[in-house]
């Protein structure tokens, strides 16, 4: 490739003539240079000798015979003396008849002269080969440096696309796991609130027994105090839901009356769509909500969300129903065949509703007892919650657990659930173990709130088989001070179900126990009514607690206070064993203690507790009154009785427009005779004027 190189030589001409060619070295390439340049060495070394020789330039053999010229400088001479003549004087190279000494003279200094410019001209050249090749490698560095910043910058580009693309697709990952889970917590929301909605009304309009007549005192009723007759406390309220779900499968005779017909029903966005098949209602219900710990963490749950559950959810599924044979006796894979079958089953109830919820029952009967074979706790929540579900949404599951056939007169079923319930009542026996704490609680809640609604729709027949569930044994162990309080108020609640029938109520007034020197029931439950320091574990890890208390404790006080009241009222032969020195005097200590809490919190009395303190006072007028009452002793209450009669008095007083002041003023004037000495005197003090 030619370069246009500028002109080095324009004031230098070969010859004395002004218009002979100018040497261009412009017009030559890389190569001619370096051949010229080796011709001038050449040529240089030539007219050195020929100078330097003592025989002369005359004397001296032609410089093409003795050196050969190469080519290319021939071609050089050839344009430098094109336009001389080799006749004319002067010229160095030219051979003729006027060569002389002084001829030869001039051409030495012509030759020096020539060697000098030839020595700058070379100079000039390999200045200017050094500034191209500087240029050169110039132009070539900045070539590489915009090549590898063009790369980088591709790289660059490329990483950044890549990074935009990845942090896009978490983006829409996180948005719908956002959105999953803001959905998931609105169904759990509106199911939690329903729930608690339920379970408001129903302590707030509790039901007790039909009364009887106790002489000379009035009776104990609950929501009118002329002394009418309540209904009977073995109908448990079922939502209202669950009852509409279960009329198409109930009769009417079985499903009870609710208990809050004057109370508000909840906006339609907090119901559960009852127009959907039984299996899609259970699903909903079972899944809607997660098992948790009172501290918020996941015990235990195969799908844990109904978004989770819709993969499973085909139109059509197998028709292989639960069997018993599924149940291993690996834990691991127990649970993962578990699973994997339930969610094939629960698909094929959601898609056929001709299909009954009875079908799951036997395969959840049977993991539970594994459960217990095995030691496997963490399960136990998910499956008595399904369990509890079960019995609720069908009557099909109902009979099948109450079920008694002529040639196996035991019910399996049951059995296992009685076995289920000794486990319960003896965890506080087990070593300390976090996990068996966080299970235990909710899967006895869960268990004993199933039961509880199982016996409120039980003929009397079936409810004597389902008090075996709760062997004497357990109700011992249930009703021990080292008993977790929310498991103990389970028990208590299912012990009230059960007071419709006289066997379990011959149990529970059972005196037996007196005579080995023990405590009896009756007198088991007054202790775990005034005890203020029970405990909720028999482990010192504080952490096992954890779960138990933030139960509130005045819950399971109203439960044992219920049912003083159900046997007072249904069951006269229990008044001889209620009005006994000790039970009356813890019951004298309780209204002392609640009286205080109540009139700490400035009369902002709520209406549950307002009206089960109604209930103790009513309880205590009926047993003060009653024959077999036997005086009470005044240092058995500590010296507290003017402090419990004051403020009772100036509370009552206070809240004239929530109970009737001649109730209070009888009341009290029952308490003053069996604990005052001086009552008309008391009574004049404490009483406003107009109440006698």
């Amino acid at each position: 490739m030619k370069m246009n190189k500028p002109n080095y030589l324009d004031d230098f001409q070969y010859g004395a003539d002004d218009d002979d060619d100018e040497y261009d070295v412009g017009d030559l390439d890389i190569e001619t240079l370096k051949a010229l340049e080796q011709q001038e060495l050449q040529y240089l070394s030539q007219l050195e000798n020929s100078i330097n020789s003592p025989l002369g330039p005359q004397k001296h053999p032609s410089f093409s015979e003795v050196h050969p010229i190469n080519p290319a400088a021939q071609d050089v001479n050839a344009f430098e003396n094109r336009n001389q003549s080799p006749l004319v004087p002067g010229n160095p190279f030219a051979k003729g008849p006027f060569d002389g000494p002084k001829s030869d003279a001039l051409s030495i200094s012509e030759l020096q002269t020539t060697l000098q410019k030839l020595k700058e001209e070379k100079e000039i050249l390999q200045m200017e080969k050094e500034t191209l090749v500087h240029d050169k490698l110039i132009r070539e560095g900045e070539i590489s440096i915009v090549r590898k910043s063009l790369a980088k910058a591709d790289i660059d580009a490329r990483n950044l696309r890549s990074a935009l693309a990845d942090q896009a697709a978490r983006a829409e990952q996180e948005k719908e796991a956002m959105k999953n889970q803001y959905q998931k917590d609105i169904e759990r929301l509106n199911t939690e609130m329903l729930f608690l909605q339920q379970e408001i009304r129903g302590m707030q309009t509790p039901k007790r027994g039909p009364t009887v007549a106790l002489s000379p005192a009035p009776v104990i009723d609950d929501h009118n105090v002329s002394g009418t007759v309540a209904s009977s406390p073995s109908q448990v309220k079922v939502e209202p839901e669950l009852a509409a779900l279960d009329s198409q499968h109930v009769d009417e005779k079985t499903v009870p009356a609710l208990i809050d017909q004057d109370l508000p029903k909840p906006t339609e966005r907090y119901r559960l769509r009852i127009a959907e098949p039984p299996g899609a209602m259970f699903l909903r219900r079972l899944l809607v909500e997660d098992i948790f710990t009172d501290d918020g963490t996941t015990v235990w749950t195969p799908t844990g969300s109904l978004s989770e559950m819709a993969a499973f959810l085909p139109s059509y599924v197998s028709n292989q129903c639960f069997r018993g044979d599924m149940i291993a006796t690996d834990a691991d894979k127990s649970c993962a065949t578990f699973v994997s079958t339930l969610t094939k089953d629960i698909s094929r109830l959601v898609v056929d509703p001709s299909i009954s919820l009875n079908t799951l029952l036997p395969c959840v009967d049977q993991f539970i007892e594994m459960c217990m074979r095995q030691g496997l706790f963490i399960p136990l929540p998910f499956l008595t919650r399904m369990w509890g579900l079960l019995i609720m949404y069908s009557r099909e599951c109902r009979e099948l657990v109450l079920k008694m056939d002529q040639d196996q007169p035991k019910t399996p079923i049951l059995e296992h659930l009685q076995r289920l319930v000794d486990m319960i009542a003896s965890n506080f026996q087990r070593p300390p173990q976090k996990q068996w704490g966080d299970s235990i609680i909710p899967a006895a809640r869960h268990l004993f709130t199933a039961m509880t609604a199982l016996a409120g729709t039980t003929e009397q027949a079936e409810l004597h088989r389902l008090t075996k569930v709760i062997s004497p044994a357990a109700l011992l162990y249930l009703l021990d001070h080292r008993q977790p309080q929310e498991i103990c108020f389970h028990a208590v609640e299912f012990c009230v179900s059960l007071l419709a029938d006289q066997t379990f109520v011959d149990r529970i007034l059972d005196q037996s126990l007196k005579a080995e020197g023990r405590r009896t029931i009756l007198e088991r439950f007054c202790t775990i009514l005034t005890d203020k320091h029970t405990q909720t574990s028999a482990a010192p890890d504080q952490k096992l607690q954890l779960s138990d208390t933030k139960f509130p404790r005045w819950r399971l006080k109203v439960s044992i206070i219920r049912l003083f009241c159900t046997l007072a009222a249904k069951y006269p032969k229990s008044l001889p064993s209620l009005c006994t020195p000790m039970i009356m005097n813890r019951l004298i200590g309780y209204l002392q203690n609640e009286a205080q809490v109540l009139y700490s919190t400035g009369h902002q009395l709520q209406d549950t507790r307002t009206l089960f303190f109604k209930d103790l006072l009513k309880l205590l007028h009926t047993l003060l009154s009653h024959p077999h009452t036997v005086a009470i002793d005044p240092k058995a209450s500590e010296g507290a009785q003017h402090i419990l009669v004051a403020t009772l008095a100036d509370l009552l007083i206070t809240a004239q427009d929530r109970i009737d002041m001649q109730d209070v003023a009888d009341l009290t004037k029952e308490i003053m005779h069996c604990l005052i000495l001086d009552p008309d005197a008391a009574m004049a003090e404490l009483l406003p004027p107009g109440i006698e």
